[in-house]
């Protein structure tokens, strides 16, 4: 798993700074979900990955091989709280292209990027903050 975890976090994190909107203010973190203070004033659009652990899928005590585990990551993704016009023509279609452009990604062989929804997580005067769930399936 050790070869493979850094290679898929790596994919993770540079298909959300592909995103045009981020213009580079996308970064990583582990373990806790609150809103680092640093994140707190970003210039809007930003988003960042969090790993924040993994599962056990399943085992087979004939072929060890075949034990999976699935890596979970949340992508947060800081957006303006304006107006109705620019929550339906910009902020929304933003999060849904942030879902396309890495669901289905295959950053190791036989492992493909699952996105499991999203939710807001925070709604304040000018901002929102959602939270993307992706997952993903490695050998061990």
């Amino acid at each position: 798993m050790t070869s493979q975890i850094d290679v898929v976090t790596q994919d993770l994190v540079d298909t959300v700074k592909a995103v045009a909107s981020f213009s580079n203010r996308v970064g990583l973190a582990v373990g806790g979900q609150e809103i680092d203070p640093i994140n707190r004033d970003l210039t809007r659009p930003a988003a960042w990955v969090i790993y924040i652990g993994d599962d056990f899928v399943s085992g087979n005590t004939m072929n060890p091989c075949n034990t999976l585990i699935k890596l979970n990551f949340i992508v947060k993704i800081l957006i303006d709280y304006d107006s109705e016009a620019n929550l339906i023509s910009t902020h929304l279609p933003l999060l849904h292209e942030v879902a396309q452009a890495v669901q289905g990604g295959e950053p190791a062989p036989g492992s493909k990027w699952l996105y499991e929804g999203q939710g807001l997580e925070a709604l304040e005067p000018d901002r929102m903050v959602w939270n993307q769930q992706y997952s993903i399936q490695l050998g061990i």
